[in-house]
């Protein structure tokens, strides 16, 4: 689908100094008023709840899709839980799986052969308690696990050995390195850290935060200002990405897209969508009570989670839903920066009616495949008997790997 679209110039603006913040560097303070791109598109359901079925081969090639089983050992280590992300580091895949008894975080070769935990749950060294975050730092060739339970944050190298673990002095949803000097952004979008800032010479909490490479705040962008009992939605989807080398952020109240280039505040784009609200901008910054029931009670839609590369987007939107007994309808956007397609919808459809695709993520470091996704396989019972040799090859996968996932790797059209 073409789109409609209006191309607003971004200005940079002038940087502004944050003051009493120690050690700052001159850094916009805010981006609520960031001139925006603005990109319209038309969201137009086609069933009940939200829902847009669309073929797979509208996106991908098919016939070129590769299937990795996620196998857990015969005495049952790797066995999967409740999976949320899924990443590609070198030829192995590791699996973020916070629910699970063991590890939080499990390591499966090219093959798909289970072979290692990374830590394990427990109070010793290496070990977690209750993880709210993974991220790959590619960079320092590192796996990085916040545990929530201990407040702190531990590191581990692309084997999986353990590297160390340091307290953390705040509270985030996300975190992503700083390509340019030691230290992070975070995503804190609370005021639960007002009571922490003054000691490191701050006055209250921001949407954003930077700090050094041992999580000590250092300055922040866009002072939150909102009641002190807003409940933050921690549904810790990403929310920072880098892009083209520079580090990149989302308000996904509003669905609007920014970047930090030299310590200024830019516009990447800032999508309307017809069919869907979304909250003012400055809801980020001014909310009381449940942001995560306030936002689709009213009617309003937000961004759950994000993948982005150089040239094209995916979004998980969580869209208000109109059936009383369901709170949202989860919805895909996918948009290509370079074109100006995009696509909306519920589920890609294989054509042997087998399984669907719902998140994919983008992996432009491959040089074999573009995007890869869970699948989501139709109960064994419905595929049993047919002829199709894409559901007879699922079938087998699933009663190997006793149900747990199967990988599709994919390449775009």
């Amino acid at each position: 689908m073409n789109i409609n679209y209006k191309d607003i110039v971004v200005i940079v603006m002038t940087a502004i100094s944050i003051s009493g913040c120690k050690n700052s560097p001159e850094v916009l303070d805010t981006f609520l008023n960031v001139p925006e791109y603005q990109i319209d598109l038309e969201f137009e359901p086609t069933g009940e709840n939200n829902e847009i079925k669309v073929s797979l081969d509208h996106i991908f090639k098919e016939d070129d899709i590769e299937y990795i089983s996620l196998k857990p050992t015969a005495e049952g280590d790797g066995l999967l839980r409740m999976p949320v992300a899924f990443y590609s580091i070198g030829q192995n895949w590791l699996v973020y799986d916070p629910r699970n008894k063991k590890s939080s975080a499990l390591f499966f070769d090219k093959d798909g052969n289970f072979f290692k935990y990374i830590g394990a749950k427990g109070n010793g060294p290496g070990e977690y308690i209750a993880t709210s975050l993974c991220k790959i730092n590619r960079e320092q060739k590192r796996i990085e696990l916040v545990d929530g339970g201990t407040n702190k944050i531990l590191f581990f190298d692309f084997n999986g050995q353990f590297i160390k673990s340091i307290p953390l002095p705040l509270l985030f949803s996300d975190f992503i390195r700083d390509p340019y000097e030691e230290g992070y952004y975070l995503y804190t979008l609370d005021n639960f850290n007002t009571g922490y800032m003054k000691d490191y010479g701050l006055e209250n909490d921001y949407v954003l935060t930077k700090t050094d490479s041992t999580f000590r705040p250092q300055f922040g962008i866009e002072e939150i200002i909102s009641h002190s009992d807003v409940i933050p939605y921690r549904n810790n989807g990403n929310k920072l990405f880098h892009y083209e080398n520079e580090i990149g952020f989302i308000n996904n109240y509003s669905n609007d897209l920014y970047l930090i280039k030299h310590n200024k505040i830019e516009s990447l784009i800032s999508f309307n969508i017809e069919g869907i609200n979304f909250q003012p901008k400055d809801y980020i910054k001014n909310a009381d009570g449940n942001r995560f029931l306030a936002t689709l009670e009213k009617g309003y839609s937000f961004v759950g989670d994000l993948s982005i590369s150089e040239n094209k987007l995916l979004e998980y939107i969580m869209v208000s839903s109109p059936d009383p007994n369901r709170r949202y309808d989860p919805v895909f956007l996918y948009y290509d920066l370079d074109n100006k397609n995009y696509t909306f919808y519920s589920a890609l459809e294989d054509s042997s009616d087998t399984y669907t695709i719902g998140e994919f993520y983008l992996h432009p470091l491959s040089s074999s495949y573009d995007a890869f996704a869970m699948i989501q396989p139709k109960d064994i019972e419905e595929m049993e008997g047919s002829s199709s040799p894409v559901r007879q090859k699922i079938e087998a996968m699933l009663k190997e790997n006793r149900n747990n996932p199967i990988i599709a790797r994919l390449k775009f059209k």
